[in-house]
């Protein structure tokens, strides 16, 4: 089995990118770090918007909009804005020595 367009709709592709921005486009872990509560909620919404196809595409969107005007840098920009203003030094460190890993563009 292969990546085939029946496989790889618009909907897969949705999904694929809203955890990508959601995580972090610049994080390796924010990614991962996203993944399972995106695709928990993803397939919630799906499931419980069954009646009204397309709807879920639209609150990704609107999730979408949100995350990149607000924290461009996703989870791995929120958790390290924690982190920084964490009073633990060890935290601290974390957050400054990641500061590369997410491009706030």
């Amino acid at each position: 089995m292969g990546l085939t367009p029946d496989l790889m709709h618009t909907n897969k592709t949705v999904e694929i990118l809203a955890i990508t921005y959601i995580g972090g486009r610049g994080s390796l872990w924010g990614g991962a770090a996203a993944a399972f509560p995106v695709l928990i909620a993803m397939d919630l919404t799906r499931s419980s918007l069954a009646n009204l196809p397309g709807l879920n595409l639209i609150i990704y969107g609107v999730i979408l909009v949100v995350v990149m005007i607000y924290y461009p840098g996703g989870v791995a920009q929120l958790y390290r804005t924690i982190f920084s203003q964490s009073k633990n030094p060890t935290l601290k460190m974390l957050a400054n020595t990641n500061a590369a890993e997410v491009t706030a563009k």
